[in-house]
């Protein structure tokens, strides 16, 4: 074998060590430091530490994209030793609707993209038509139930009950009313309280929409409309106000558990705490626990009491009363809901036209967002850790973590009416009309 003629001097050979050398310790920090997660920022000129990205949605076959790159791994996918920096984030699934977000990835912290659900692509189906004569229609909170109330002849007026599982119709109650009578729907379980009015005498009944015939009436000597709250602890419990008493029905029977003044705001807590608010202040079982303003503004209405503030509403704002200062914070809010999705996260939402706030039962607060079109109706999935929300033409799924919106249903030519969201967050439902046809409509989530 032959081999060329070099001859390698001392001076070559001392350099070429040297060089070998200074490579060594110029790479091998730089290997080091790359392997252990810092990466080179050109926009700063610095030296930064590498980010983690997680992402586990629902559906967990669905696909990521990172600034348009398809992801091998299935979900759940944990990305380390990521730049920092702003990426695209897009999931996408068949039957589905494609949900993308721009995501942040800073130095030694963990960007989570969790606890999301995506929303199906797919089209609402016709539930239930208006019935002939119908004067208004109650969705239940749990998306089972369809209570129309009809004006069947002169003052004699029907309350029919449609059951989505079973598809079945039942009229429920008929009589005499001198006004329109009044429903509505317990938010904790499958009960309806309904108000009637004859001879300046109030009836209310409270009705088990489940058995259909389990019912327990009051009759109320009253010139005006009963207050009425539903229990959040049993689900089964109207109280009411008869003039000063406080009535609990329940169980096909009726207790009075207190009074009040016939005319100062009055809530019932889990421990059937009778709460009231006067010019004195808040006061429990009669007793002040805070002074607060001098002359309250009626109407108000207590709807939620809890160790650190009571919360009142009026027709345009509501206010937390905290108990140890005396001090109040005020919401431009006209409507309320009580969330029991987590421990940790429950509460309320409360919502007006423009935004939306939420409030903890820790006290803490903030305003999820704000809107560009007045807003009609508020709901929430559970499943996909989401608000919907209800315009005049239109429904929208909104992540509050996120602060994304994704189109459900647009109709341009009639307005959308009511919403309910079933209890395990698999469809809504909503009155409207689509290509002639009124009713209730049904959109799977």
């Amino acid at each position: 074998m032959w081999y060329p003629n070099i001859t390698l001097t001392r001076r070559f050979r001392l350099s070429f060590m040297i060089f070998l050398i200074l490579t060594f310790f110029i790479v091998s920090p730089l290997i080091i430091l790359y392997t252990a997660g810092y990466r080179y920022d050109r926009d700063t000129h610095r030296i930064k530490e590498t980010g983690v990205i997680t992402i586990d949605v629902q559906p967990n076959d669905a696909t990521v994209h990172l600034n348009d790159i398809m992801l091998e791994q299935r979900l759940p996918i944990h990305l380390t030793n990521r730049a920092p920096g702003i990426y695209k984030l897009s999931i996408v699934r068949q039957g589905y609707l494609p949900w993308s977000i721009p995501i942040e990835v800073q130095s030694k912290q963990t960007t989570y993209i969790t606890d999301i659900s995506l929303y199906r692509d797919v089209l609402p189906t016709y539930e239930y038509p208006t019935p002939e004569g119908a004067l208004s229609s109650f969705l239940s909170p749990d998306g089972r139930f369809i209570a129309t109330i009809l004006h069947a002849n002169t003052n004699i007026y029907e309350v029919l009950l449609y059951d989505l599982n079973t598809s079945e119709e039942t009229t429920i109650w008929r009589g005499t009313s001198d006004m329109i009578p009044s429903l509505t729907w317990s938010p904790y379980a499958t009960l309806m309280a309904l108000t009637v009015k004859r001879n300046r005498t109030f009836l209310t009944e409270s009705i088990d929409a489940s058995k259909r015939t389990d019912s327990t009436t009051y009759t109320i000597s009253s010139t005006t409309t009963p207050d009425i709250q539903w229990t959040e602890s049993r689900g089964d419990t109207l109280y009411l106000r008869d003039h000063t008493s406080i009535i609990a029905l329940a169980g096909g029977t009726s207790n009075d558990i207190g009074t009040v003044s016939s005319s100062v705001p009055w809530f019932i807590d889990t421990s059937q705490n009778i709460w009231t608010l006067n010019e004195k202040g808040i006061l429990m079982k009669n007793d002040v626990i805070v002074q607060t303003f001098d002359t309250p503004t009626y109407p108000l209405t207590i709807i939620g009491a809890t160790s650190r503030y009571v919360l009142v509403q009026s027709s345009q704002t509501v206010q937390m009363l905290w108990l140890d200062s005396g001090d109040i914070t005020s919401f431009a809010t006209s409507h309320m809901f009580r969330l029991y999705a987590r421990e940790a996260t429950a509460g309320w939402i409360a919502w007006s036209p423009w935004e939306v706030y939420q409030i903890r039962d820790d006290g803490s607060h903030k305003l999820i967002t704000r809107t560009n079109k007045p807003l009609h109706a508020v709901g929430r999935s559970d499943v996909h850790n989401s608000l919907i929300f209800v315009f005049d033409d239109s429904i929208a799924g909104f992540y509050p973590q996120f602060r994304t919106t994704q189109m459900l249903f647009e109709n341009t030519n009639t307005a959308i009416q009511t919403l309910s969201v079933q209890k395990d967050s698999q469809y809504i439902l909503f009155e409207t009309a689509i290509n002639g046809k009124n009713g209730i409509y049904k959109r799977a989530l």
